[in-house]
C-alpha cells in the first residue's frame, strides 16, 4: 500500500470576508432591535394645552408681522369649523 500526500480541505479566499460581513450584519440587526425596543418602551410625548399653544403661535406671528413692518395685523377668524352638510349660498 502506497500512501499519497495528505490533502487538506481548502477554504476559498472569500469565506473570511463573507463571514465578517455576516457577523457585522447580525451585530447591526441586534443593535437595531435593542434601539427599537428602547424607543418603543420610552415615555410618550407629554400632553399639550391647545390654548397655550395657540397663544404662543399668535404671539410669534405678531412678532413676525412687527419685524416685517406689515401695514396691519391679520384678522383672526372665529376658530370654528363648520362640519355640517348644509351649505349656504351667498
Amino acid at each position: 500500500m502506497f500512501k499519497g500526500p495528505v490533502r487538506r480541505a481548502r477554504a476559498s479566499g472569500r469565506s473570511v470576508p463573507y463571514t465578517f460581513t455576516g457577523l457585522v450584519m447580525v451585530a447591526l440587526l441586534a443593535a437595531a432591535a435593542v434601539a427599537g425596543n428602547v424607543v418603543w418602551n420610552s415615555a410618550p410625548y407629554p400632553s399639550a394645552d391647545p390654548d397655550a399653544v395657540a397663544q404662543r403661535l399668535k404671539a410669534r406671528s405678531d412678532e413676525v408681522y412687527d419685524d416685517f413692518a406689515l401695514p396691519e395685523k391679520y384678522a383672526p377668524g372665529s376658530g370654528r369649523v363648520d362640519t355640517s352638510a348644509v351649505t349656504t349660498a351667498d
